[in-house]
């Protein structure tokens, strides 16, 4: 089969790999799309030992059963399906209190096992999702990275959301802006460095859209109180100061970008203010399962701002990606 593989640092190489066989309780799939996240970028880019090659990346995606393995229940061959990125052992502590994402013993596809960047792919039946009549597959592979959306409007449901302020527009920061929007209808201020994303933001529903300098702004649209909430979907320490830093007194942040681990911030602003901060990790099946729906009921746009890749250009695709341009904003690599 064909497959993208990550070969050694900083290469990509377009190569022949044989076809992998179900082991018990696992199906084959045949890919038929597989997005490109932002941590495999960041992976590639930074050399990050999480990732080391030789490996199939690809953790966003979807396909149809070509054969199952011993023991597989409630999927035949030729049915369509959508993998979570997370494989959890059902057995640990958090497995037990419905916590799956946080697994103690979890592997990920593209990173502990051969990832979605080829022809074929072996998954466990106990990560997938029946796909719906009438979703492409190229806006199946944008539920995993949705999911993690509805899994950020999850940690704040017991929270008022007058306003929300998303550092970073994004795949994460832009769908977890539409998750938002479609749950709970928030007032969101959108911030990033680059103009033809905070554009994109507005389109896409955003009330309004700022440059970091502009903090003067954002505070003077929100008002005096700050927001109620933000989500740093950048991960850089200066996303992780200043989501903290608009936040009235009371409110939350969420933290899910990856770009930079160690990150000092002034905790006397946590304390003296009762605000918090939250980390946001992977989703659950039902989340996963949310996110499909809203997907198949037209609520989320996945399409508009999406480019489109053949595998056989898949090494073009991921370096398109590590140096965007303007309006490179997601890949997704079609199969078949």
């Amino acid at each position: 089969m064909q497959a993208l593989l990550y070969a050694d640092w900083d290469t990509l190489v377009m190569t022949e790999q044989p076809i992998p066989r179900p082991q018990r309780g696992e199906v084959l799939l045949r890919v038929q799309a597989a997005g490109i996240c932002g941590s495999e970028l960041e992976a590639v880019r930074k050399r990050s030992p999480r990732r080391p090659p030789p490996l199939i990346l690809g953790h966003e995606f979807t396909g149809i059963i070509e054969s199952l393995g011993d023991a597989v229940e409630g999927f035949e061959a030729g049915q369509k399906v959508l993998a979570n990125a997370v494989i959890a052992c059902g057995e640990c502590s958090p497995c037990r209190r419905g916590q799956s994402h946080l697994c103690l013993n979890r592997t990920l596809f593209g990173m502990h096992r051969p990832g979605a960047f080829a022809e074929f792919v072996t998954a466990p039946a106990s990560v997938l999702l029946h796909r719906p009549e009438g979703v492409q597959p190229q806006h199946a592979a944008l539920a995993e990275p949705l999911a993690n959306g509805v899994h950020i409007t999850g940690l704040l449901a017991d929270r008022d959301l007058e306003s929300v302020a998303i550092f970073g527009a994004g795949p994460i920061g832009l769908l977890t802006m539409q998750a938002l929007r479609t749950a709970r209808k928030p007032r969101i201020a959108v911030i990033d460095t680059n103009p033809a994303r905070l554009e994109l933001a507005l389109t896409l529903g955003a009330d309004c859209a700022f440059d970091p300098a502009s903090q003067s702004s954002l505070m003077a649209w929100v008002g005096d109180d700050g927001f109620s909430a933000s989500v740093d979907a950048v991960g850089a320490g200066a996303t992780k100061r200043a989501s903290i830093a608009v936040l009235r007194p009371g409110g939350a942040a969420v933290w899910i970008g990856l770009h930079e681990s160690e990150s000092p911030f002034a905790s006397y602003d946590l304390i003296l203010t009762e605000k918090r901060v939250l980390g946001s990790y992977a989703c659950t099946m039902a989340e996963l399962g949310q996110a499909l729906a809203w997907i198949a009921e037209g609520k989320i746009d996945v399409s508009s701002w999406t480019t489109e890749y053949p595998l056989k250009r898949a090494d073009h695709a991921f370096l398109t990606m590590l140096k965007p341009g303007p309006n490179d904003v997601k890949g997704v690599i079609t199969v078949s």
